[in-house]
Order: structure tokens, then sequence, then C-alpha cells
């Protein structure tokens, strides 16, 4: 997850371990991060983009969220809606934009630091 001001400035940068999870819960939570953070650093407008059709269509209620576990953090999400005068949700697809190009280099970046943790994980679970 990222954060940048209107001038493309990087403001934030936050890649943290989640454990074994779907890509749909790791959407989300990245999503709930930048709310966070967005909200705690005082930022009153903000703008996401993301990969995620799925995130979009469920931000804006034309999917249901029917997965147990994607709903505590859609129902944590949907708690800042109101803080963030605009906040906007917007679907970078991935053959056409070049926002789609930044999320699947961040996704990679994630991802290596996901390989990081894994060696660390595995032995956590072979001492079981």
């Amino acid at each position: 997850m990222r954060l940048y001001d209107t001038q493309g400035q990087l403001l934030q940068s936050i890649c943290e371990p989640i454990g074994k999870q779907t890509n749909n819960f790791a959407e989300y939570y990245a999503l709930l991060r930048c709310l966070q953070e967005a909200y705690q650093m005082g930022i009153t407008r903000l703008t996401i983009y993301t990969d995620s059709e799925l995130l979009v269509k469920q931000w804006i209620r034309e999917y249901e969220v029917r997965s147990d576990n994607l709903r505590p953090l859609y129902q944590e999400a949907q708690e800042f809606r109101e803080r963030f005068k605009p906040l906007k949700i917007l679907y970078a697809r991935k053959d056409s934009l070049n926002l789609a190009k930044v999320v699947d280099r961040m996704a990679r970046e994630a991802a290596k630091h996901v390989q990081q943790f894994a060696p660390i994980l595995d032995e956590e679970e072979n001492s079981e």
C-alpha cells in the first residue's frame, strides 16, 4: 500500500505480512490499511486505485460481500466512508492504465516480502 499526494510524492509505503490469505483478503487488508493511515495523517480527500474489480464493485454495493473472511474488513473499511470527502475507489484495469502497472509492481514487491517471511512461517508451523 502506498499513499501519494496530488503532486505524486510518496507519503507512506507499507508492506506487512498477513499470513496465508486469499488475494481478495489482501486487497481488503490493503484498502483498510490505506484508509487507516490516510486518516491518521489527517488526509481528508482520498482516491484509491486498485486492480481488484471485485473490491470496487463490492464497495459501490453492486456486489454483496458474501465471504465471512472479507466481511469484517469490508465493514471496518465502510466506517471510514464518511471521514473522507470525497473518497473514491477506482478500478485500474491491468491492460489499460499506467496505474495498473504501478499496482502490479507493488503486488510483486509485496510478494517478495511474503517470500522473505515464508521460511519463518514454515518453521513455526513445523514446530507445532
